[in-house]
């Protein structure tokens, strides 16, 4: 773990889009440049450790990031649901209460919320455009949650607050007692954030619906995060990240040897998702043309037996002329 984060990823594993836009955003936003030097992500599968508290080190590099990225999706809220006052601690429902009351307390900087509902039908039709998303705020949404307080999740809260507090960071662990699931999940949202709804994508390529699908989500959300960084950057730094530019060119001759490391591994790790990608997309278009093949065979045989039948009904009628 680092001392310091920009940016914190907060999430639901779903196995589904939610993991796949906190990867794409991670690798994505690692690329770019702030106060002269690599945004600092913090995404959990890639900065915490094997055998180390994970609820300890997520509230840790919470409490030292200046921007969340809570990623609000139906699929994030559906454990939520089933919350009661005494249900053991939703790690997803603790970093936003904390999210909220450091914000509050001006430790975190700012919040913004990757905010949809359900994946729509696409029309993939080449050049058409649409939303790819349902909104977060139908059946199933944060006005559907329990309006109640679980009390592992305010104890937890509480504890961290009062640890940061002993290092001089925030005061009293106060506006913690009450908090409830939907209160939370409610105040997270009304930062402003992307709304992915509200994206109309392009899709070029019928076979890589998907994929424009996630790019478009994560450009949209990266866009939106570093304009958030810049704005909270002191002004003194801004003048230097604007005349080095690019990533590459800034203290490449100091670089650590930790940092080249980490920048070999991310690079690895981004062309096997790539690998992985083109692999899924050509899996995709053979099994699009077996289909196409398949039915063009059944319409051939279709064909046969109507051209069958049409013979034998033809021989029919002329054994009866006969007779």
């Amino acid at each position: 773990l680092r001392e310091h984060y920009d940016v914190f990823l907060s999430y639901r594993w779903t196995g589904g889009l939610d993991d796949e836009l906190a990867a794409g955003l991670f690798f994505r936003l690692s690329e770019e440049v702030v106060e002269g030097r690599a945004v600092e992500v913090f995404w959990d599968r890639q900065r915490l450790q094997q055998g180390r508290d994970f609820q300890r080190e997520v509230c840790h590099a919470l409490a030292s990031c200046r921007v969340v990225v809570p990623v609000v999706s139906l699929s994030a809220l559906a454990r939520m649901h089933h919350l009661h006052a005494g249900s053991p601690v939703d790690n997803l429902l603790l970093e936003w209460t904390l999210a909220l009351l450091l914000h509050r307390r001006g430790i975190l900087q700012a919040c913004l919320p990757l905010l949809f509902g359900a994946q729509l039908p696409l029309d993939v039709r080449p050049g058409s455009r649409q939303p790819c998303v349902s909104s977060l705020f139908t059946t199933g949404g944060p006005a559907d949650l329990p309006d109640v307080t679980c009390h592992q999740l305010t104890a937890t809260v509480r504890d961290v607050l009062e640890g940061l507090a002993a290092e001089g960071r925030g005061g009293k662990a106060e506006g913690v007692e009450g908090v409830s699931v939907k209160g939370v999940v409610e105040g997270v949202t009304k930062f402003l954030g992307v709304a992915a709804w509200q994206l109309a994508l392009n899709f070029d390529n019928p076979n890589h619906a998907a994929a424009e699908l996630r790019r478009g989500l994560i450009d949209a959300a990266a866009k939106e995060v570093m304009a958030v960084l810049v704005a909270t950057t002191p002004l003194e730094t801004k003048a230097l990240s604007v005349s080095t530019g690019r990533k590459e060119e800034i203290g490449s001759e100091s670089e650590s040897e930790e940092l080249l490391l980490a920048r070999a591994q991310m690079e690895a790790e981004r062309l096997r998702l790539q690998r992985a990608e083109v692999q899924r997309a050509t899996a995709e278009a053979e099994a699009s043309r077996a289909r196409a093949e398949a039915d063009r065979a059944r319409a051939e045989a279709d064909k046969a037996v109507a051209q069958l039948e049409l013979a034998r009904a033809g021989r029919t009628s002329s054994a009866c002329v006969i007779l």
